[in-house]
């Protein structure tokens, strides 16, 4: 009531709060996060943007490639690389994420077909999901959860269980900046599927576009203010968004399953298929462009503005 001004964080948000409190709509805004590239993108990445370079999909994958070298050094140190018999490669396509674990996150999807993850690719499978075609990829996540969120540390040691005994998989109990940072570089693919309406707006899709990197997300919280689903016949869109009545773990698996046979069919060589690949990188990582930091800033600085002219 005495607020001159209630932020909802991103545009869904502040639609839903106003139906809550509909005697306050008129207070009611929203400022979506952003992110700071100057800190999330790749070195090699930043100096080229810096230095004003118009980057092709080509470019951004030779870039994305080398980034994906020191991301699999940084696993292998905290993995304890063949030692604990990983055989991670950078002959597969590698999805996963690095968040802060919580419930509504809804980061336990991948386990229920982490065998067809890692699988070779094309042959069935048995998983959690019933049979599966298997992708010939490697999952590698990482993440922490508060102490008091003891259902959310069971989980976390479920993660560690299922990933400690799979040779193309790995989670690390962790959530450090510079952890973050090589996952937002070092993934092929992105994984984000919280409940709808429960995440404002997080941020580790955009760090990841920042970087040309796509993500499977639903649409909820700020993905509906920027992310569009990849069209590849028309060439159009950045990501892979799964509308909100068929969010559940056999929907993220049929978008990874598209991405993964795209992956594939580009190293094999297929001129199309690395054509639809590189349009793919660079629409996403226009996309990027847009999720900066300082769109948030001015946001808030029109916000502040109108208040103190009020």
């Amino acid at each position: 009531k005495i607020a001159d001004a209630i932020n909802g964080v991103s545009r869904e948000h502040e639609e839903e709060l106003k139906k809550i409190f509909p005697h306050a709509a008129s207070k009611i805004t929203h400022v979506t996060n952003g992110v700071h590239p100057a800190h999330w993108m790749f070195p090699e990445l930043r100096e080229s943007v810096q230095a004003g370079r118009d980057l092709s999909g080509t470019d951004l994958l030779a870039i994305h490639e080398r980034a994906r070298g020191n991301f699999f050094k940084t696993i292998y140190e905290k993995t304890g690389g063949d030692r604990g018999g990983k055989r991670f490669s950078k002959d597969r396509f590698t999805i996963g994420f690095n968040r802060r674990f919580q419930r509504y996150k809804n980061l336990d999807l991948p386990c229920l077909y982490l065998e067809a993850v890692m699988a070779p690719y094309g042959k069935k499978v048995r998983t959690e999901l019933g049979e599966l075609k298997g992708l010939g990829g490697q999952f590698i996540a990482a993440g922490m959860a508060p102490e008091s969120d003891t259902n959310m540390l069971e989980e976390i040691c479920r993660y560690k269980d299922t990933c400690a005994h799979e040779p193309y998989a790995a989670f690390i109990e962790e959530s450090s900046i510079p952890l973050m940072e090589h996952f937002a570089c070092g993934l092929d693919l992105h994984l984000s599927m919280p409940e709808l309406l429960a995440e404002a707006a997080g941020t580790s899709p955009d760090r990841c576009a920042q970087n040309g990197i796509p993500t499977v997300a639903n649409w909820t919280g700020s993905i509906p203010e920027w992310m569009r689903h990849f069209e590849w016949k028309l060439g159009t869109g950045n990501g892979f968004v799964v509308r909100p009545e068929l969010t559940s773990p056999f929907e993220q698996y049929c978008q990874v399953q598209y991405f993964a046979m795209l992956w594939h069919r580009a190293h094999e060589g297929n001129e199309a298929a690395k054509i639809v690949f590189e349009t793919l990188t660079k629409n996403v990582f226009d996309a990027g462009k847009n999720r900066d930091i300082a769109i948030t800033l001015e946001g808030y600085r029109r916000l502040l503005h109108r208040l103190c002219a009020s």
